[in-house]
């Protein structure tokens, strides 16, 4: 029952995370919470993906909307860090 209650609500979070706008404010937060994460360093660290994650809206909408309540929780974690992964990748290509 529990589980089922957990996936309920993260097919809501879904449904109105994707509708959420995010503002500059939230974006820039979200950016020195996630300073905190080597994995994120990293991204910092990569000329591409530090220019993409200061001026691509894509990417910037992406950071936008984590919840930075839930990052605590390790699946939330790595599956925010691997779609955060994929977003830079596709952006980065889409440079070339």
């Amino acid at each position: 029952m529990g589980i089922l209650l957990e996936l309920i609500g993260s097919i809501g979070t879904l449904i109105f995370s994707s509708m959420k706008d995010v503002t500059e404010e939230e974006i820039n937060k979200n950016i020195g919470f996630l300073e905190q994460y080597e994995w994120f360093q990293a991204f910092i660290d990569d000329v591409h993906t530090n220019k993409l994650i200061l001026e691509n809206d894509k990417v910037r909408h992406v950071i936008g909307k984590i919840d930075i309540e839930k990052m605590w929780k390790n699946s939330y974690r790595n599956k925010f860090r691997k779609k955060l992964k994929v977003v830079l990748q596709k952006q980065t290509s889409n440079l070339r």
